[in-house]
């Protein structure tokens, strides 16, 4: 389908002219530039001017909803530059950035790369800030709008791989009216399956409940139908079972990011000790994460060490966590606490981590490729949100990593401390990495 024809359909969807409805918006917004200056200027007619510019703003919130009734990306699907190789569809949380999220693309397009097989697509969550320079030579699409756009994606493509994250949610499902992950991941899903294409899921997790029926019912049609339903904690597998899904179908796999390769390089210089910190950012988090930096630092002062706690962002959407990291550090005053660079791929992080002799992490990803590294780790669960418990527990209790981990909102005390700083966590992952590269090479091959 050419360019002529496209906006032919889109105008027919949307009813009415595109290049009227642009020049609308231009013409409205400066209208209201304008009566927004004669406001300043004529206090008298104040209350008349603010009437017309609310009646300008409705005005074009008519016409951006229109915009929005579609997603237009879907429309051009057949202009994308293909070579005749199975067209790949990549579902995820990718382009917010989240870190973890990245981490387990990245891995999972290194070996669907390899095999030369796939012309490939990423769904991207809807971020008009994503550095898209940061990835390889693949098509984008954002996430679909309505179920016309699940058809189309699924109409189109040969394939889908929904890859990693606690995306088995029904929290999220119910939240939503509009098409949420939680959402496109049981709809668009189903419709790959009509449509007989293969479909898999792969190292995903859940909720430590699940109980809305809408999704228990979608979540058992998929799991009879899919090509594969694999999940990364029998946790998960667990949940699912209480939900009456016949996990008989489902597959246990370690994480994607278990698959990728690690090289842990041991400090020279002993100076300093140099702790790096990865949080959870928000409004919630904010004071208690402030209260772990003090109690960290008072210690270390007591001891007389010579230390650096080197804040590690992890999410990157609307640069999150480093607007909390600096309002934290301002009402420290500490300048033994350094904010780090964000790290975008597995190989900055990895040397990031190797600048540091233990690790503090809030987050699932970082927690769990610190202790791949043989780091020190204190973990601390977020155990208030829904994602938290079913993944972080399987951590510990399936690798047997060194188990030095507290729940959010509990103190950090001297012992807690002193065991990051001392214990050795020399555990093997060689055969965790091995499981996990035959597990991930074998799912590409099902595709």
């Amino acid at each position: 389908m050419g360019i002529r024809n496209s906006l032919k359909k889109i105008k027919s969807l949307l009813k009415f002219d595109y290049e009227i409805a642009q020049g609308n918006i231009i013409d409205i917004l400066k209208k209201m530039q304008h009566l927004e200056s004669l406001e300043k200027e004529n206090a008298k007619e104040s209350a008349n001017i603010k009437y017309k510019i609310n009646k300008l703003s409705d005005d074009l919130e008519k016409i951006i909803k229109n915009f929005n009734y579609v997603n237009l990306e879907t429309l051009q699907l057949n202009n994308f530059k293909t070579t005749g190789k199975q067209k790949l569809l990549i579902c995820g949380f990718y382009g917010a950035v989240n870190l973890g999220d990245e981490l387990m693309l990245e891995t999972l397009l290194k070996y669907i790369d390899e095999t030369n097989r796939f012309d490939v697509t990423i769904m991207l969550c809807d971020n008009q800030y994503v550095n898209i320079t940061r990835y390889g030579k693949y098509n984008f699409i954002h996430y679909p709008i309505n179920s016309v756009d699940l058809n189309n994606i699924a109409n189109y493509y040969d394939c889908l791989i929904f890859g990693g994250g606690a995306h088995l949610d029904d929290i999220d499902y119910d939240n939503n009216k509009h098409l949420s992950m939680g959402r496109i991941l049981t709809d668009l899903t189903m419709r790959f399956i009509t449509f007989e294409k293969k479909t898999v899921i792969y190292g995903l997790s859940s909720n430590e409940k699940i109980t809305n029926p809408e999704f228990i019912s979608k979540l058992k049609y998929i799991v009879d139908n899919s090509t594969l339903f694999a999940l990364r904690d029998k946790y998960s597998i667990e949940t699912l079972k209480k939900c009456g899904v016949d996990t008989s179908k489902i597959k246990l796999v370690d994480d994607i990011v278990f698959a990728d390769d690690y090289k842990t390089i041991e400090r020279k210089d002993k100076k300093t000790i140099e702790i790096g910190a990865i949080f959870i950012c928000n409004h919630e988090t904010e004071n208690k994460i402030e209260n772990y930096l003090n109690s960290i630092e008072k210690y270390l002062k007591k001891v007389d060490y010579k230390y650096h706690i080197n804040l590690i962002p992890f999410y990157d959407y609307n640069d999150n966590d480093n607007y909390y990291y600096n309002n934290i550090i301002k009402r420290i005053k500490s300048n033994k606490i350094n904010i780090m660079k964000m790290p975008y791929n597995m190989s900055q992080l990895q040397e990031l981590f190797n600048e540091n002799d233990c690790i503090i992490s809030m987050r699932y990803h970082a927690t769990l490729i610190a202790n791949i590294m043989n780091k020190n780790v204190l973990n601390i669960v977020y155990s208030s949100h829904q994602h938290y418990t079913n993944k972080m527990r399987y951590i510990y209790d399936n690798y047997k990593y060194d188990n030095n981990t507290i729940n959010f909102g509990e103190q950090i005390d001297d012992n807690i401390i002193k065991k990051l700083l001392s214990f050795e966590n020399n555990k093997n992952n060689k055969m965790y990495n091995n499981k996990a590269k035959k597990d991930l090479i074998d799912m590409i091959k099902l595709m």
